[in-house]
């Protein structure tokens, strides 16, 4: 083993974490982020776009072949989407929260 292979393997391992923690739906997913899955329609309604979320997911779905997968099914993904509620009413919703910041 070549001197400093062990120390390298750590920090690659620790990489790898930050990686996966920063491609989560909460964060971003590859390069698309959750708010460019919908708008908002007034101050308190957000809308969700529910087409191009089934798009992306059958774009990303053959991209990374994913119909190989025994576990994976694209009509499955696309129901769940289908079922989401149109919108989101934030108006009076504990379960969500605004929040503004200068970008």
């Amino acid at each position: 083993m070549r001197p400093g292979h062990m120390g390298a393997q750590p920090a690659y391992r620790a990489r790898q974490k930050e990686e996966a923690a920063a491609s989560s739906w909460g964060i971003n997913r590859g390069d698309k982020y959750w708010y460019e899955f919908g708008s908002f329609e007034s101050a308190d309604k957000w809308k969700i776009d529910k087409p191009k979320i089934n798009s992306t997911l059958e774009r990303e779905s053959n991209l990374k072949m994913l119909h190989v997968c025994e576990v994976f099914s694209l009509e499955k993904a696309c129901k769940f989407v289908d079922e989401l509620p149109d919108e989101i009413n934030l108006a009076g919703n504990k379960s969500w929260e605004k929040e503004y910041k200068e970008i």
